[in-house]
Order: structure tokens, then C-alpha cells, then sequence
């Protein structure tokens, strides 16, 4: 088996029954965009949408005590520029998620995680 972190969220299946078979994943098994991330599945190649609003759903509704936004996490070794725009669309994917949040508190607590790799000027925006 392979783990790679280019694209993968799983390791890559050898089984070759068609019945127990997991799909290959490669580059397209995450897509980023302003509106959230696209995910295929590794099971079985369905793709489905995780927003910034659904992710904060989806913690209340299981009752999460402390709820994390939808957040990108680009790769260590990245170009400052791609890095800086990751950054600031984690900024704005956390204010649409403290938005939904404070819809309904409901006594759950929200962190961010701090973002901008090694660079310590991005890590401070």
C-alpha cells in the first residue's frame, strides 16, 4: 500500500474484487473553492459538498462542545502567495462559520486554528 499526501485522504486499496474495491482518489479527491470543499469518497466515488455553514451544523447537531470552522490546510512547503489566499479564505469561511454559529449557541464554544504555515506575519493576521 501507498499513503501520499498529494490528493489522497486514504490509503490506496490493492483489492482487486470489484465488490470490495475502493476507488483510487488521486489530485481530484479535494476540491477548493469559496463556497466550501468538494470531497469524492473513497468508498465508492460519490462526491459531496462540506460548507462552512454545514460543517457547523453538523457539529451542533451531534452536540460538539467545542466546534471547529471549516478550515484549509495547504501543504508545508507552498508558495507564499497561495499561502497568503489560503489564508485569507480561512478567514472568511470562520466569519460564515462564527455566523451560523451564533444562530444558536446553544452553550457550544467555537476555536479557530490559527493559520499561515511558517510565516509569522501570516501566522498574526
Amino acid at each position: 500500500e501507498e499513503l501520499s499526501s498529494k490528493g489522497e485522504l486514504k490509503r490506496r486499496s490493492t483489492t482487486k474484487n470489484k465488490h470490495h474495491r475502493r476507488h483510487d482518489m488521486g489530485k481530484d479527491a479535494v476540491k477548493v473553492s469559496e463556497e466550501g470543499v468538494i470531497f469524492r469518497s473513497y468508498r465508492d466515488g460519490s462526491k459531496f459538498l462540506l460548507t462552512p455553514e454545514s460543517t457547523v451544523q453538523a457539529q451542533k447537531k451531534i452536540g460538539a462542545d467545542i466546534i471547529i470552522p471549516l478550515d484549509e490546510l495547504p501543504p508545508y512547503h507552498i508558495n507564499r502567495n497561495v499561502l497568503s489566499e489560503s489564508v485569507e479564505r480561512s478567514h472568511r469561511w470562520e466569519t460564515r462559520s462564527l455566523k451560523e454559529h451564533l444562530k444558536n449557541v446553544n452553550e457550544q464554544a467555537m476555536f479557530c486554528v490559527v493559520h499561515g504555515g511558517i510565516d509569522r506575519e501570516l501566522r498574526t493576521k
